[in-house]
């Protein structure tokens, strides 16, 4: 079996989603206390969501049964024709 990827924005409503990316990055850097200790409360973060000036996005893993990695590859920014193993360099003017 296989995953997929889906990027969504969080809503105001998800403060425990966006406490959980938090402590996910301080794991992810060794730092668990600088992301997780002093938080805002939660009617600051729902504010915070809910804002024109801010947007947190989060990454989903949904599994599947069948499905290309490389169907990813665009929604990552990647250049689908990047895909063959082995490349060591890559002509930009090849995109335009």
């Amino acid at each position: 079996m296989t995953s997929t990827l889906s990027i969504r924005t969080l809503l105001g409503n998800e403060v425990g989603a966006l406490r959980a990316m938090l402590g996910m990055f301080g794991a992810a850097f060794g730092d668990g206390e600088t992301y997780t200790a002093r938080q805002p409360d939660d009617g600051y973060l729902e504010r915070l969501l809910s804002s024109d000036a801010f947007v947190a996005r989060n990454l989903i893993r949904n599994p599947v049964f069948a499905q290309s990695r490389f169907d990813l590859l665009p929604l990552l920014g990647i250049d689908p024709r990047l895909r063959t193993g082995g490349a060591t360099s890559f002509d930009a003017s090849s995109l335009r």
